[in-house]
This record gives C-alpha cells, structure tokens and sequence, in this order.
C-alpha cells in the first residue's frame, strides 16, 4: 500500500506542476496583451494629437491666405481692377472646392475665396471671387483673382 502512495503522490505533483505552468503561460498572455493594448492606445492618442497639430497649423495656414487675397484685392482696388476697395470690417472667406481641409492625406486644396466691398440688401455683401491653392506638404499657396 505504501507503494502506491508514493505513487500518487507524484501524479499529483506532475499535476499541480502541468497547472502552475498553464496558469503562468495564460498570465504570461494576459499581460502580453494588455502591454499591445496599451501600446495601441499611446499610439492612438500620439496619432491624434499630432493630427489635431495639424488640423490648427492647417486653420492658421487658411488664415494667411485669406488675409494675403484680401491684401492682393486692395491692392486691385488702387490700380483700379475692383469698383470698390474690400470693406475693412469684414473678413474674406475662402472655402475649399477641390481638396479637403479636413482630410490630411489630401497633398493640396483649392479655395475659392470672396472679397465683399459693398453690403447689399438683406445682409448680403457684393464682391469679388479670387481662388487659392495650396500645398500641405510644403505650406506653400498660391492665389489669383478669379474664380478656381
């Protein structure tokens, strides 16, 4: 009897063994997983804060043009090109047509931009159209009077 003792004995050792090794190997994974998801999730926030980056040196970008065309149709104005000079108190807007602001995988966008140099009826203003185009990648524009 002694003898079969000892032996079970051992069968429970193995088996107790084969489970620290199980619970180890499924703790090892566990934590595998959760160092990837965290990792993931660092990523993702780096990915959006950098694209948030972007998107407000993009805004500041659209700016500069919007203030370099209403420079250029003033300067139309003097040399006669526009009836009337564009009013100080209102802001030229430039509104993409071809491109995405928004999108950054989109290398350019083209805008088309209003110049107002006279309020009209109802709240409306009468203008001039001038277009701008400009490069992500570079930050460099170009701008023109006219529409795109």
């Amino acid at each position: 009897m002694g003898l079969l003792v000892a032996v079970g004995g051992s069968v429970a050792a193995v088996a107790a063994y084969n489970n620290n090794a199980e619970n180890e190997r499924q703790a090892a994974a566990a934590e595998t997983k959760r160092q990837k998801r965290e990792a993931d999730e660092k990523k993702s926030a780096a990915e959006a804060a950098a694209a948030a980056t972007e998107r407000e040196a993009r805004a500041k970008l659209v700016t500069e043009i919007q203030e370099s065309v209403k420079k250029m149709a003033v300067g139309h104005a003097k040399d006669g090109l526009l009836a009337d000079a564009p009013l100080k108190n209102v802001d030229t807007n430039c509104e993409p047509v071809d491109g995405s602001f928004d999108d950054l995988l989109s290398p350019t966008t083209t805008f088309k931009c209003f110049v107002p140099t006279k309020k009209a009826d109802g709240g409306m203003y009468e203008g001039f159209n001038y277009h701008a185009t400009v490069n992500w990648d570079s930050g460099e524009y170009t701008y023109g009077m006219g529409e795109p």
